[in-house]
């Protein structure tokens, strides 16, 4: 039964449409990297934002931690800093505030903190927070620090929306 259910979700988030073929691929990757060893419940985007995904993911990297999972996004096959696009993860470390953040309201009304880009000597990307069931779900995205804060909050906001169980 659990492996018909963990499936069912797989399916479920790789055949939405926002994912390009590529994408949804290098997240099944992910998955399979990860494989039973996560912590926590993985959840997964259906929703690449065209900001990141117009230049291209070209891989994409999944760990199991000892908390829980996390799943790396790089522009380049080569993973590095400098190709990083951004990261997804599950813990089961929480946090109930964060310095320099705001709160934002998810789908059913499930609260989040955000913090947009940052620049100092570099730039921090943006990233959002929030959790479900004792667990803590963050997106962390590299966003130009051109981009309004608004808009970024609004790009990371629909990536949270569309975060999906594929396997618990």
């Amino acid at each position: 039964m659990r492996y018909s259910n963990i499936i069912l979700c797989m399916l479920l988030i790789f055949s939405q449409p926002a994912l390009g073929e590529d994408i949804r691929a290098l997240l099944k990757k992910a998955v399979n990297e990860i494989g039973d060893n996560s912590q926590v419940p993985i959840r997964l985007p259906s929703i690449i934002p065209d900001i990141i995904s117009k230049h291209g993911v070209k891989s994409v990297l999944g760990k199991s931690v000892s908390n829980g999972y996390s799943v790396s996004i790089y522009y380049a096959k080569e993973p590095s800093n400098a190709a990083l696009a951004g990261i997804i993860s599950g813990s089961t470390l929480t946090f109930e505030s964060l310095p320099n953040t705001v709160s934002v309201k998810l789908l059913k009304g499930t609260n989040a903190l955000f913090r947009p880009v940052q620049c100092g000597g570099s730039c921090a990307p943006a990233n959002i927070w929030w959790q479900i069931e004792g667990v803590e779900y963050s997106i962390q995205l590299k966003l130009p620090s051109t981009l309004r804060e608004e808009e970024q909050k609004k790009v990371i906001v629909e990536m949270a929306n569309s975060m999906a169980m594929v396997q618990s």
